[in-house]
């Protein structure tokens, strides 16, 4: 349920993201302050006013978002992802901070957290499959 929805989120997003960086760049390019700042705010407010529409929809209405993807379970899928999330953040954090190894600690950071995410799904989704 996760990918279609955060696809549409970032599909979003990127749009107004990128139209405002290109509108602000033009006006620093002008070397008009006031126009790019109105860029940048409208920009800015656009997509906080979205973010905070969608947070509402999925922490409270979680149900009419995976109707709308045609899953009908929410709570697992969701799960899943937050799992690999929280997995990602915690590893990046040893990975690259303590033991310094920079981008390949990232990488691997979020191989990790996939990976475990994935054999989390295929238990769930195949008990033939028997992980642990």
């Amino acid at each position: 349920m996760a990918s279609p929805i955060f696809n549409i989120i970032s599909c979003i997003g990127i749009l107004i993201a990128i139209g405002g960086n290109t509108l602000t760049a033009i006006s620093l390019g002008e070397q008009n302050k006031g126009k790019a700042n109105h860029y940048f705010n409208n920009a800015f407010y656009t997509l906080l006013m979205i973010a905070v529409v969608i947070f509402i929809m999925v922490v409270f209405f979680p149900h009419v978002l995976a109707r709308i993807v045609g899953e009908n379970s929410v709570l697992f899928p969701m799960v899943g992802n937050l799992l690999s999330v929280v997995l990602n953040i915690i590893l990046d954090l040893i990975f690259i901070c303590v033991f310094d190894m920079g981008i390949t600690g990232a990488a691997l950071a979020s191989d990790f957290g996939d990976f475990t995410v994935c054999l989390v799904d295929g238990e769930f989704l195949y008990p033939s499959f028997n992980v642990w």
